[in-house]
């Protein structure tokens, strides 16, 4: 694979790692920060057309592993519902 693929690859999974940063500290999330997040995965697809599958495939295990943290959170906090 030639470099300049290599560094696009690279910018999805930095985007995908500020993405997980920055919701994993708001764990427990609120409902508000739950509907922020959602539209959030959307952008980050279109920010990577040139691998919109790749991208989109990150996201929703960002996604899930931020859904997964938060239940054990909330677990732990007697606050699961």
């Amino acid at each position: 694979m030639e470099l300049e693929k290599l560094k696009e690859y690279n910018t999805v999974f930095n985007d995908a790692w500020k993405f997980f940063k920055h919701y994993a500290g708001m764990i427990p999330m609120t409902e508000a920060d739950w509907a922020e997040l959602i539209p959030m995965t959307s952008k980050f697809v279109t920010r990577h057309p040139e691998h919109e599958a790749f991208a989109r495939a990150i996201i929703l295990v960002v996604e899930k592993e931020l859904e997964e943290r938060d239940r054990e959170m909330r677990k732990e906090n007697g606050t699961w519902e």
